[in-house]
């Protein structure tokens, strides 16, 4: 829901905004409308094409998703991820007075769950507008905007569940990245067992689990598991494990 956001004169002189364009830096203003009261929201560039532009076809979910990656890397957004979602948080909310602040219900953003690498933002962004996925149903004006969820397989849920149960993410959703990284593995000739080898090799990762020198989880499915890269390492090492099981049980 839209809500009602002030701005104040100096906004319009902000240097760093001005830099980047009046085109960005009102796209900017006219976020914060559809931000909840602690300046956050769900990464969603097609609502927000449908929101702000409702009537400018070139003002699409790519167009939205080049922005953000303008603002984010010169401070004005923080893109980060929370159980598989992304969202964005503004970080100097403060100028906005909010009198009766509804429930806090996005977490807030830390050291941890915060996406620094501009190529991953740009990974991310590119998911989230350019697949068919949506988040849900907009409305604008007399017309009822939806956008096509992309069907999803068995053999993918059970991938996806595979991942939350040993990752232990049990919110984790089926984004378009994960999707697509899951079917391009599939069609590459990889079986679902070879997959959740890679998935349980990643988790015995002490250097993927966080033990490395940014004390960063490097545990997401598409970027870090299933990736073309990275994958038969994780094969290996989960071949390592599932022997380790299997010696155990014979014992």
């Amino acid at each position: 829901m839209a809500r009602i956001r002030t701005c104040k004169p100096e906004f319009y002189v902000d240097s760093t905004l001005g830099e980047l364009g009046h085109v960005v830096r009102d796209f900017y203003r006219s976020t914060w409308n559809f931000f909840d009261d602690y300046g956050r929201a769900p990464l969603d560039p097609k609502s927000l094409a449908v929101s702000i532009y409702p009537y400018e076809k070139r003002m699409g979910p790519k167009k939205v998703s080049d922005m953000i990656l303008e603002l984010i890397q010169v401070g004005r957004f923080i893109l980060y991820e929370i159980d598989g979602r992304h969202f964005l948080q503004i970080p100097n909310w403060h100028h906005q007075r909010i009198d009766r602040p509804s429930t806090e219900r996005i977490k807030h953003p830390d050291n941890g769950n915060i996406i620094n690498d501009i190529k991953d933002a740009r990974i991310i962004l590119d998911d989230y507008s350019m697949s068919p996925r949506s988040v849900g149903r907009y409305q604008v004006g007399r017309y009822q905007v939806s956008n096509i969820v992309e069907e999803t397989s068995t053999v993918e849920m059970e991938i996806l569940e595979c991942w939350k149960e040993h990752h232990q993410i049990p919110k984790a959703q089926l984004t378009p990245g994960r999707q697509r990284e899951i079917r391009a593995r599939l069609k590459d000739g990889y079986d679902v067992e070879q997959i959740k080898l890679a998935i349980i090799g990643c988790r015995a990762s002490k250097h993927h689990m966080g033990d490395n020198d940014r004390k960063t989880i490097y545990n997401e499915l598409s970027k870090h598991i299933l990736h073309k890269d990275k994958i038969d390492a994780h094969i290996v090492r989960g071949e390592r494990v599932a022997e380790g099981w299997e010696k155990g049980r014979v014992g």
